[in-house]
């Protein structure tokens, strides 16, 4: 027999799954992907050399910038 917390717990999740059709959920999922993919993007930016960071077009200040914006930022600065 399920406990008390049990219960709510369940009933709880279930209330939050009613208030999400699946596109929403589908939408939120692509938004974390895509917040993680730029995390790891502007931490491997961070890394480049001055060397590789000439063959893409960008300077060291300009890496560093990019670097440093939060990861829900995206798009142009």
């Amino acid at each position: 027999m399920p406990t008390c917390d049990e219960i709510h717990h369940t009933a709880r999740n279930d209330a939050l799954a009613d208030q999400f059709n699946a596109g929403e959920w589908r939408h939120i999922g692509r938004t974390i992907s895509s917040w993680l993919a730029r995390s790891r993007q502007r931490k491997a930016l961070a890394e480049l050399d001055d060397r590789l960071l000439r063959d893409i077009g960008i300077t060291r200040t300009e890496a560093r910038k990019e670097a440093a914006r939060p990861f829900w930022y995206g798009g142009k600065a």
